[in-house]
């Protein structure tokens, strides 16, 4: 069921990846992977070409890569929901450690179920996507969240052919998966790929 509305029971499905008290902290050794810092920077560049004022991250982790945009641009308003009320605390902390906490924000949600009513101008989901049960449905209810020519950009690691993806295969996603959920919900998607990085755009009218 999809929901406006964040329930205070477990925001997970069976068989999307939890992550708990240990989890959510451990999680932040993964930025002393090579690929993951470039990956970070590959996202991070990739939004310096959107024109944006307000954002939503889905999935959103430790909130780094919202933390660093608002850094950059400190008058944008950023929202950051994870189903981990682990991940939420640990960030909103770290949000006001760094004193960005008056335009960001971290609360309970998930793809299918957000607080509130607020649109945005950019909904994001980085290294989350391909975890998501009803990836179609989650698609389309997060784009009834977007002000009116937002986008929705997916955030992955791809297969490159290198050694070390064989290791990971199960969480890459690929072109051709993208196009064909554009094809199932009807949206059409622009998709970049960089040297084993990729992004799917699905744009609201």
């Amino acid at each position: 069921m999809f929901s406006d509305n964040s329930a205070k029971n477990d925001l997970y499905l069976d068989g999307e990846e939890k992550f708990g008290y240990l989890g959510s902290r451990m999680y932040n050794f993964t930025k002393a992977s090579k690929t993951i810092r470039n990956f970070y920077r590959f996202v991070i560049s990739d939004l310096g070409k959107h024109s944006f004022q307000s954002i939503m991250d889905v999935g959103s982790g430790r909130g780094y890569i919202l933390s660093k945009i608002v850094e950059i641009s400190p008058e944008i308003s950023a929202v950051g929901v994870d189903p981990s009320p682990f991940m939420v605390k640990l960030s909103n902390k770290h949000s006001k450690k760094l004193g960005l906490s008056k335009n960001l924000r971290f609360e309970l949600g998930s793809s299918r179920d957000i607080h509130g009513n607020q649109a945005f101008d950019l909904i994001i989901t980085t290294l989350s996507f391909h975890h998501w049960k009803n990836k179609d449905e989650a698609i389309a209810f997060l784009m009834k969240r977007l002000n009116p020519g937002g986008s929705l950009l997916i955030y992955e690691i791809t297969d490159n052919g290198s050694i070390n993806r064989k290791f990971v295969r199960s969480h890459l996603l690929n072109k051709s998966d993208f196009e064909k959920i554009s094809k199932e919900i009807d949206i059409p998607v622009t998709i970049i790929e960089d040297a084993g990085f990729i992004r799917a755009e699905f744009s609201s009218a």
